[in-house]
């Protein structure tokens, strides 16, 4: 799979989209403070996966997220940042922008573990969850897990998906963050 990057200034790596299990998707690899942030997007801009990689190299850790050997890399003047054509629950306008974009790569030391978005108009925060998001991170962290809830998770993983989705659902509720939703 030949995947074609472009590389900004800053250092963000994004991604062309690239199709997997005859989905498209896009990354984007930062350079952080603690590694590279790799994201994953689908088409509509939101978040299907993110990891942490401890390399300091984006473009190495974006090829092994990957699995690819080699990347296309073509420099680029300026990153425009991920914008989902989502509409607004506080003032119904459509657009947002990811918060981490607003941030140079090299000062992100915190990443939320549900991404979060703003809102162009009224800057209302918004949270991307998407349940290969969160099938994802249940994955990697089933360490997190007690041995009785893995085991519940390995018998119905849709299940235990949907039963953690009404948790998280409910903190950002407590918090009057909404879900982000895209059109």
């Amino acid at each position: 799979m030949l995947v074609e990057s472009y590389k900004d200034s800053d250092g963000r790596i994004k991604t062309e989209t690239y199709v997997k299990d005859g989905t498209q998707f896009f990354c984007i690899a930062e350079t952080i403070k603690d590694g590279v942030l790799i994201t994953e997007f689908n088409q509509r801009c939101e978040v299907t996966d993110q990891v942490l990689s401890p390399d300091r190299i984006a473009l190495a850790a974006l090829s092994a997220y990957l699995g690819i050997k080699e990347l296309k890399v073509i420099n680029r003047a300026e990153y425009s940042g991920i914008n989902p054509k989502a509409e607004c629950s506080s003032c119904s306008s459509i657009g947002m922008h990811r918060k981490l974009d607003k941030v140079p790569p090299s000062e992100i030391s915190d990443v939320p573990v549900i991404p979060i978005f703003v809102c162009n108009n009224c800057h209302k925060n918004h949270y991307s969850l998407t349940d290969a998001y969160l099938s994802n991170l249940v994955k990697r962290n089933a360490h997190l897990f007690d041995e009785t809830e893995r085991s519940e998770i390995g018998q119905d993983t849709e299940k235990s998906i949907k039963t953690i989705n009404e948790y998280i659902i409910r903190i950002f509720a407590s918090k009057k963050i909404s879900r982000m939703q895209v059109k």
